[in-house]
């Protein structure tokens, strides 16, 4: 039986995504560094067109429609900043949004969820490019690195 390898980052791939921080390593013992730690609670900018916020916003409702346990806090963080992008935003061009490792994580959950409880719509291809567009979006903004210690910590 061989070992589980470390998912690696694809070479130049944060590098290529327009705003993206750079990879932040493992250390050697796999652990995660302090660094990587104080990168979970740091917001990073999403820029969705006014669509994407909209499809986020019902996101949201989905969950809170079929009482799907979430992380609360991140929750309601996430739905005032979404509302208030939506009510301060123009329907025209991206809108900036501040977005928390916790809350890009639940947003994550939420387009899984959504996708699965989705698939006998008949417009189900337009959710499926929708939850792929913004979920792209949501990964970039950390990378894998980060994604892994972030769920080190969630899961501890």
């Amino acid at each position: 039986m061989t070992e589980p390898q470390q998912p690696v980052d694809p070479p130049n791939f944060a590098a290529s995504m327009p705003g993206s921080p750079p990879n932040v390593p493992i250390t050697a013992s796999g652990s995660v560094s302090e660094s990587e730690s104080e990168s979970v609670s740091e917001s990073r900018p999403l820029l969705l067109p006014w669509e994407g916020v909209e499809a986020l916003r019902t996101v949201l409702g989905i969950l809170d429609d079929h009482d799907v346990p979430v992380n609360t806090e991140a929750y309601q963080s996430i739905s005032v900043t979404l509302l208030n992008a939506v009510m301060m935003g123009t329907q025209v061009g991206d809108i900036p949004i501040e977005v928390s490792l916790p809350e890009a994580n639940l947003l994550l959950e939420g387009l899984r969820f959504t996708d699965v409880m989705s698939m006998d719509l008949p417009f189900y291809d337009m959710v499926v490019d929708t939850i792929n567009f913004v979920g792209e979006q949501l990964l970039a903004l950390w990378s894998n690195a980060e994604w892994l210690a972030f769920h080190d910590i969630e899961c501890t």
